[in-house]
Protein backbone atom coordinates (compact mmCIF):
# COMPACT_ATOMS: atom_id res chain seq x y z
CA UNK A 1 0.00 0.00 0.00
CA UNK A 2 1.29 3.47 -0.87
CA UNK A 3 2.80 5.46 1.98
CA UNK A 4 2.36 8.76 0.13
CA UNK A 5 0.40 11.45 2.03
CA UNK A 6 -3.21 11.38 0.90
CA UNK A 7 -6.56 13.02 1.58
CA UNK A 8 -10.00 11.57 1.05
CA UNK A 9 -11.30 12.84 -2.28
CA UNK A 10 -14.73 13.80 -0.91
CA UNK A 11 -13.17 16.72 0.99
CA UNK A 12 -11.35 18.09 -2.05
CA UNK A 13 -14.36 17.64 -4.32
CA UNK A 14 -16.59 19.37 -1.76
CA UNK A 15 -14.13 22.27 -1.52
CA UNK A 16 -14.39 22.92 -5.26
CA UNK A 17 -18.17 22.53 -5.27
CA UNK A 18 -18.76 24.67 -2.17
CA UNK A 19 -16.34 27.31 -3.44
CA UNK A 20 -18.37 27.57 -6.62
CA UNK A 21 -21.57 27.88 -4.58
CA UNK A 22 -20.09 30.52 -2.26
CA UNK A 23 -18.50 32.66 -4.99
CA UNK A 24 -18.96 31.43 -8.54
CA UNK A 25 -16.52 33.89 -10.10
CA UNK A 26 -13.81 33.04 -7.58
CA UNK A 27 -14.51 29.34 -8.04
CA UNK A 28 -14.01 29.68 -11.79
CA UNK A 29 -10.77 31.60 -11.30
CA UNK A 30 -9.44 28.93 -8.96
CA UNK A 31 -10.31 26.19 -11.46
CA UNK A 32 -8.54 28.03 -14.26
CA UNK A 33 -5.45 28.59 -12.10
CA UNK A 34 -5.14 24.98 -10.92
CA UNK A 35 -2.76 22.61 -12.62
CA UNK A 36 -4.89 20.87 -15.30
CA UNK A 37 -3.78 17.42 -14.20
CA UNK A 38 -4.72 18.18 -10.59
CA UNK A 39 -8.14 19.42 -11.66
CA UNK A 40 -8.73 16.30 -13.76
CA UNK A 41 -7.72 14.10 -10.82
CA UNK A 42 -10.27 15.83 -8.59
CA UNK A 43 -13.05 15.63 -11.17
CA UNK A 44 -12.41 11.95 -11.98
CA UNK A 45 -12.16 10.84 -8.36
CA UNK A 46 -14.95 9.15 -6.45
CA UNK A 47 -15.95 10.49 -3.06
CA UNK A 48 -14.36 7.65 -1.09
CA UNK A 49 -11.17 7.40 -3.14
CA UNK A 50 -7.91 9.04 -2.08
CA UNK A 51 -5.97 11.88 -3.69
CA UNK A 52 -2.41 13.04 -3.12
CA UNK A 53 -2.54 15.67 -0.38
CA UNK A 54 -0.43 17.89 -2.66
CA UNK A 55 -3.58 18.50 -4.70
CA UNK A 56 -5.47 19.87 -1.69
CA UNK A 57 -2.45 21.99 -0.74
CA UNK A 58 -2.36 23.37 -4.28
CA UNK A 59 -6.09 24.12 -4.13
CA UNK A 60 -5.81 25.95 -0.81
CA UNK A 61 -2.75 27.94 -1.83
CA UNK A 62 -4.45 28.95 -5.08
CA UNK A 63 -7.51 30.14 -3.17
CA UNK A 64 -5.37 32.25 -0.82
CA UNK A 65 -3.37 33.69 -3.71
CA UNK A 66 -6.43 34.72 -5.71
CA UNK A 67 -8.75 35.81 -2.90
CA UNK A 68 -6.30 37.11 -0.31
CA UNK A 69 -5.93 35.66 3.18
CA UNK A 70 -8.96 37.37 4.76
CA UNK A 71 -11.45 36.39 2.04
CA UNK A 72 -9.95 32.91 1.71
CA UNK A 73 -10.34 32.19 5.42
CA UNK A 74 -13.90 33.53 5.36
CA UNK A 75 -14.69 31.24 2.42
CA UNK A 76 -13.16 28.22 4.15
CA UNK A 77 -15.15 28.93 7.32
CA UNK A 78 -18.34 29.07 5.26
CA UNK A 79 -17.50 25.81 3.51
CA UNK A 80 -16.68 24.06 6.79
CA UNK A 81 -20.05 25.06 8.19
CA UNK A 82 -21.63 23.37 5.17
CA UNK A 83 -19.45 20.25 5.44
CA UNK A 84 -20.47 19.60 9.05
CA UNK A 85 -23.79 18.45 7.62
CA UNK A 86 -22.24 16.33 4.86
CA UNK A 87 -22.56 12.53 4.90
CA UNK A 88 -18.81 12.18 5.51
CA UNK A 89 -18.76 14.30 8.67
CA UNK A 90 -22.32 14.14 9.96
CA UNK A 91 -22.08 10.81 11.77
CA UNK A 92 -18.79 11.71 13.45
CA UNK A 93 -20.10 15.11 14.56
CA UNK A 94 -23.43 13.73 15.79
CA UNK A 95 -21.75 10.94 17.75
CA UNK A 96 -19.28 13.35 19.33
CA UNK A 97 -22.04 15.80 20.24
CA UNK A 98 -24.18 13.01 21.70
CA UNK A 99 -21.33 11.84 23.90
CA UNK A 100 -19.90 15.21 24.90
CA UNK A 101 -22.50 17.88 24.18
CA UNK A 102 -20.76 21.19 23.51
CA UNK A 103 -17.93 20.55 25.98
CA UNK A 104 -15.14 21.81 23.73
CA UNK A 105 -12.26 20.17 25.57
CA UNK A 106 -13.95 16.78 25.36
CA UNK A 107 -15.06 17.30 21.76
CA UNK A 108 -11.46 17.98 20.80
CA UNK A 109 -10.54 14.47 21.89
CA UNK A 110 -12.21 13.41 18.64
CA UNK A 111 -9.71 15.38 16.56
CA UNK A 112 -7.40 12.39 16.01
CA UNK A 113 -10.39 10.36 14.76
CA UNK A 114 -11.39 13.09 12.32
CA UNK A 115 -7.79 13.52 11.13
CA UNK A 116 -7.56 9.76 10.49
CA UNK A 117 -10.88 9.87 8.61
CA UNK A 118 -9.68 12.63 6.30
CA UNK A 119 -5.94 11.94 5.92
CA UNK A 120 -3.57 9.04 5.38
CA UNK A 121 0.18 9.19 6.12
CA UNK A 122 -0.09 12.81 7.24
CA UNK A 123 1.32 12.58 10.73
CA UNK A 124 -0.17 12.10 14.17
CA UNK A 125 -2.47 14.29 16.26
CA UNK A 126 -2.55 14.73 20.03
CA UNK A 127 -4.57 17.06 22.24
CA UNK A 128 -3.09 18.84 25.25
CA UNK A 129 -4.39 21.33 27.80
CA UNK A 130 -2.29 24.44 28.41
CA UNK A 131 -4.33 25.77 31.33
CA UNK A 132 -6.16 28.39 29.27
CA UNK A 133 -7.52 26.22 26.50
CA UNK A 134 -6.27 23.37 24.36
CA UNK A 135 -3.47 22.72 21.91
CA UNK A 136 -3.80 20.43 18.91
CA UNK A 137 -0.30 19.15 18.13
CA UNK A 138 0.58 17.71 14.75
CA UNK A 139 3.71 15.59 14.60
CA UNK A 140 5.54 13.66 11.89
CA UNK A 141 4.00 15.88 9.22
CA UNK A 142 4.93 15.13 5.62
CA UNK A 143 7.16 17.65 3.88
CA UNK A 144 4.33 18.95 1.71
CA UNK A 145 2.45 20.16 4.82
CA UNK A 146 5.55 21.37 6.65
CA UNK A 147 6.37 23.77 3.83
CA UNK A 148 2.82 25.17 3.51
CA UNK A 149 1.84 27.45 6.40
CA UNK A 150 -0.94 28.69 4.11
CA UNK A 151 -2.52 25.24 4.07
CA UNK A 152 -2.36 24.93 7.85
CA UNK A 153 -3.75 28.47 8.20
CA UNK A 154 -6.72 27.26 6.20
CA UNK A 155 -7.03 24.29 8.54
CA UNK A 156 -7.12 26.65 11.53
CA UNK A 157 -9.96 28.57 9.88
CA UNK A 158 -11.98 25.38 9.44
CA UNK A 159 -11.49 24.43 13.11
CA UNK A 160 -12.83 27.85 14.12
CA UNK A 161 -15.79 27.34 11.80
CA UNK A 162 -16.63 23.98 13.33
CA UNK A 163 -16.67 25.44 16.83
CA UNK A 164 -18.78 28.37 15.69
CA UNK A 165 -21.22 25.89 14.12
CA UNK A 166 -21.85 24.45 17.61
CA UNK A 167 -22.31 27.95 19.08
CA UNK A 168 -18.83 28.42 20.53
CA UNK A 169 -16.86 31.63 20.00
CA UNK A 170 -13.29 30.52 19.43
CA UNK A 171 -9.94 31.64 18.17
CA UNK A 172 -7.43 29.21 16.69
CA UNK A 173 -3.83 30.30 16.26
CA UNK A 174 -1.35 28.38 14.14
CA UNK A 175 2.13 27.89 15.59
CA UNK A 176 4.64 26.66 13.03
CA UNK A 177 5.00 24.60 10.97
CA UNK A 178 8.63 23.72 11.71
CA UNK A 179 10.31 21.80 8.94
CA UNK A 180 13.19 20.72 11.18
CA UNK A 181 10.93 18.90 13.66
CA UNK A 182 8.03 18.23 11.25
CA UNK A 183 5.59 19.69 13.78
CA UNK A 184 2.88 22.33 13.99
CA UNK A 185 0.29 23.29 16.60
CA UNK A 186 -3.11 24.93 16.80
CA UNK A 187 -3.65 26.87 20.04
CA UNK A 188 -7.34 27.21 20.89
CA UNK A 189 -9.20 29.63 23.17
CA UNK A 190 -12.96 29.65 23.49
CA UNK A 191 -16.01 30.82 25.39
CA UNK A 192 -19.70 30.30 24.91
CA UNK A 193 -21.37 32.61 22.40
CA UNK A 194 -22.29 36.01 23.81
CA UNK A 195 -19.34 36.17 26.22
CA UNK A 196 -16.06 37.99 25.96
CA UNK A 197 -13.29 35.97 24.34
CA UNK A 198 -9.68 36.40 25.45
CA UNK A 199 -6.96 36.46 22.82
CA UNK A 200 -4.74 33.39 22.60
CA UNK A 201 -1.79 33.62 24.98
Amino acid sequence: MSQAPRIIAAIVRATLQDLNAADEKLGQRVRRALDPEALRAIERSSGLSWLPVEIDVMLTETLFELAGAFAAKRTLRSMMTTSVGSPLMRNVVQTAMRLHGSDVARLLTWTPKVWALVYRNCGTVTIESDGLGSVIRLRELPEVLCKSPVYLTGTAATIEAFLQAIDVDATVRLEGPRRDTRQASFRLRWMRSGTSLPAPG
